[in-house]
């Protein structure tokens, strides 16, 4: 295990250096640069002045050689220094990301919390009334657009009942724990709705190919309950799809976030890449976008580690030769 753990954060390695490599080059070659942007705020400024900017930025010397001075720096723990925000990019990226990561776990959390009970009632009955209600709102969950369900959240919830605030992340005072959970409502319904939907369906069908399995049909001629049946045989071989799911979506909900954050004012790395990018900051930018692959890479390492854990017949060794 301890190899195979090894291989894959050498693979996972090499895959962060290329996309670094990729993403750098395809930034530089994006029309216009910080300094052509600086040009257009002033109209005062001399093309020797323009000269001396971009020879002090780098962006005189070639692409390769300006991406190889970047990873050597980056190597050393230096990410550079975001343009937009004139503070260090790793200083960004430290604020930015626990409060993303917050919001996902608790998405995540929540719709885990729904999908699996929802999915194992569905599934001991399918074609019923209850299936067909589950069905019917997964359905809406995965066709609702997000902006639009946070537009009727905050109409319903912030301005009609005004129980809830409509966005950022703390009260005008300051607030407490209690106050920065109510901040939190509303971005994470939103952003659990599409994967409570997701998870439902793929657990749903799972659990209704299990239930058909030759060891159920054996554990229930012992005499088990359907209960037990269905929570300590089927359910455990049904989350093997769900788990890959997570996996993807830890990835995606990084930098997928971005018009949940953007409609509940959440300041988080969704946002703060889709600001880089528009903004030409290609430091924050790069930086962010290699967050968002190696949180990727590290939800398929835990998919695949629960994956040995929920079926004890697979068994992870490194290759041949590694």
């Amino acid at each position: 295990m301890l190899r195979y753990l090894a291989g894959r954060i050498v693979q996972a390695l090499v895959v962060l250096l290329l996309l670094s490599a990729a993403t750098y080059v395809l930034l530089g070659l994006m029309p216009g640069d910080p300094i052509d942007l600086m040009v257009g705020a002033d109209p005062r400024i001399t093309s020797q002045d323009i000269a001396r900017l971009k020879a002090l930025q780098g962006l005189d010397r070639p692409l390769w050689e300006r991406y190889l001075h970047w990873l050597g720096a980056a190597l050393h723990g230096d990410l550079g220094y975001s343009r937009l925000y004139t503070q260090p990019v790793l200083d960004i990226v430290a604020d930015r990301m626990p409060r993303t990561l917050v919001l996902i776990g608790l998405a995540l959390a929540v719709a885990l919390a729904v999908a699996l009970p929802a999915a194992t009632v569905a599934a001991r009955n399918p074609g019923g009334i209850v299936d067909r209600g589950v069905n019917l709102l997964c359905f809406a969950g995965i066709s609702v657009p997000p902006f639009w369900l946070a537009l009727i959240l905050i109409i319903v919830f912030a301005v009609v009942l005004g129980w809830l605030p409509a966005g950022g992340t703390v009260g005008a005072e300051g607030g407490g724990l209690l106050d920065r959970a109510a901040h939190l409502v509303l971005p994470v319904a939103t952003l659990a709705a599409a994967s409570v939907a997701a998870y439902t369906r793929h657990l749903r069908a799972a659990l209704i190919e299990a239930l058909g399995e030759d060891y159920v049909r054996t554990a229930r001629a012992k005499g088990l309950s359907e209960r037990v049946v269905t929570m300590r045989h089927a359910l455990r071989n049904a989350l093997l799809p769900v788990v890959t799911l997570l996996g993807l979506d830890l990835g995606s909900l990084v930098s997928g976030a971005l018009v949940t954050e953007t409609m509940f004012a959440q300041p988080g790395m969704g946002k703060t890449i889709y600001d880089a990018v528009m903004g030409n900051d290609y430091n924050l930018a790069l930086v962010g976008l290699l967050v968002a692959a190696a949180a990727t890479l590290l939800g398929n390492l835990a998919a695949d580690l629960a994956y040995a854990r929920l079926d004890p017949r697979i068994v992870y060794r490194a290759e041949p030769g590694a």
